[in-house]
């Protein structure tokens, strides 16, 4: 067997432990997700009560929501159910948005694989690409999905923002997967533009994460540190005077008065010179994109409907550059 036979191999039994590993790490996570789901679900209201639904899987997503509700409410059994809903929707979004991230980094485990399988054919290169990408993030979701069942769990599909979202995620990783198998054919020292391609891939995840966050976040924020020249005392850990935060009513109540937030620019919006500088990355960045609905549960701002179309156009051009640059070798 050849040698360059064997490393293939041995990166495409990676790209296969991977998942596995993603999948075993989920599965446990997804029990401790029922256990705390049961617990608040058969709670005893006639009693104080209070519980969390958390979820770790020990790789790279973790969140979790919390609740009390007193014995004297009156709608406690309904905020309860409305908790429960809230929490397990906005976490499957999560976990969807997630598997894209695993999706690319195992995906791009195997790109050594498809163009020394498709060298060939450029066209067989490309379905590859797709099938690599489209399998694993299935792979990935049916078994949360099963999980779900398998703990009596509900599992939310995500509305048409978030699938909207998350086809323009996958189609990212495609687009890069593409241009990654591209390079590869195009160089002379193969094993090792696979083998760097892996912590690249990561690291531009992780710039166009911090890219988005400059270009996507909200220009202001709301704020309440004016407070502290209105009463200096609630700077003191010791401070036993009336302050709690009004969510539904977007108010700090301060000795019982309200008093409304002001509005500040946001330090992580990024302008100017910076901004184009950023999308100019997301621009020459093939896996730009994919990201973006995990984004939104991270900073909980939408981004609009017109941004991901336009990283869906931008994702395709790139699969048609990466498609007509991959080189073709004679049988």
């Amino acid at each position: 067997m050849k040698k360059n036979t064997i490393f293939t191999a041995v990166l495409m039994i990676l790209a296969v432990v991977s998942l596995g590993v993603v999948l075993m790490f989920s599965c446990r996570s997804m029990e401790r997700l029922g256990d705390d789901y049961h617990a608040l679900k058969n709670a005893d209201l006639s009693k104080d009560t209070s519980g969390t639904i958390f979820y770790d899987d020990g790789l790279y997503l973790m969140t979790g929501y919390g609740i009390e509700i007193l014995s004297s409410e009156e709608n406690g059994a309904e905020r309860l159910e409305t908790f429960l809903e809230d929490s397990m929707r906005d976490l499957d979004g999560w976990v969807a948005s997630t598997g894209i991230t695993y999706t690319m980094i195992i995906s791009s485990l195997t790109a050594l694989w498809i163009y020394e399988r498709c060298k060939e054919d450029r066209k067989k290169m490309m379905l590859h690409c797709f099938f690599s990408v489209l399998v694993i993030y299935f792979m990935f979701i049916s078994a949360i999905v099963i999980m779900h069942k398998a703990f009596d769990v509900p599992f939310y599909v995500a509305d048409m923002n978030g699938l909207l979202k998350l086809a323009e995620g996958i189609l990212a990783v495609v687009a890069g997967l593409c241009t990654v198998v591209m390079i590869i054919g195009r160089i002379r020292f193969r094993k090792t533009a696979a083998l760097l391609a892996i912590p690249l891939v990561i690291v531009l995840f992780m710039l166009s994460m911090f890219a988005e966050a400059g270009l996507y976040s909200k220009r202001y924020i709301d704020s309440f540190s004016y407070l502290a020249d209105i009463d200096p005392r609630i700077l003191d850990e010791e401070f036993d005077g009336e302050l709690y935060y009004d969510e539904q009513k977007n108010v700090v109540i301060l000795e019982g008065r309200e008093y409304e937030p002001e509005q500040l620019e946001n330090p992580d919006h990024v302008k100017g010179i910076k901004r184009i500088g950023c999308y100019l990355f997301e621009l020459l960045n093939p896996y730009s994109g994919n990201s973006l609905y995990l984004y939104e549960h991270m900073d909980q701002n939408k981004v609009p409907i017109v941004v991901a179309a336009c990283y869906m156009l931008k994702a395709t051009i790139w699969i048609i550059l990466a498609g007509r640059l991959m080189k073709e070798e004679k049988a």
